[in-house]
């Protein structure tokens, strides 16, 4: 998949998504994100992991600082265990 097929595939999804506020915040993980955010750089090493990530999380209408704030949260419970 191209990027340009995934850009007009999120925006059809945008598309769908309007008119509906249910969905609107179920759609925007990181609302009220400038009262919790910090800035964190990750640096990855396969170049192709990251683009297959990153189309991945568009495709699934998320992004990778939601992707990875779920895993951390997740890891550090089970590591608690």
């Amino acid at each position: 998949m191209g990027i340009g097929n995934a850009a007009k595939k999120a925006e059809a999804s945008a598309r769908k998504k309007v008119g509906t506020k249910e969905k609107a915040e179920v759609s925007a993980p990181l609302t009220g994100f400038e009262e919790r955010s910090a800035t964190l750089r990750i640096y990855v090493k396969d170049k192709a992991l990251l683009k297959e990530a990153k189309l991945a999380a568009l495709e699934d209408d998320t992004s990778l600082s939601q992707l990875w704030e779920e895993w951390a949260m997740e890891w550090l419970k089970n590591r608690k265990n």
